[in-house]
């Protein structure tokens, strides 16, 4: 069984020249999913900002990070803005 939330995973990254990053998306555990970001990353969570979105329903599905890392390398390699 898995849990039956409304929408898919999704994130959003924002890789600042400056080391900042800001990441949108869909999570139900905002800090959790900073201090998990941050240990993948190895980054600093001071670096990293976590904004979440409505989730539409989780039930505990949407607490671990999947897509926010790779958002996250995407954006500090493009150099661009979402």
């Amino acid at each position: 069984m898995h849990q039956g939330y409304l929408e898919p995973h999704n994130a959003t990254a924002q890789y600042n020249a400056d080391g900042q990053l800001t990441i949108w998306c869909s999570t139900q555990a905002a800090f959790g999913a900073r201090d998990q970001i941050s240990e993948i990353l190895q980054m600093p969570i001071s670096k990293i900002r976590v904004i979440p979105l409505e989730i539409g329903g989780g039930f505990g599905g949407k607490i671990g990070v999947y897509l926010e890392p790779i958002a996250a390398l995407l954006s500090k390699k493009s150099g661009h803005r979402p």
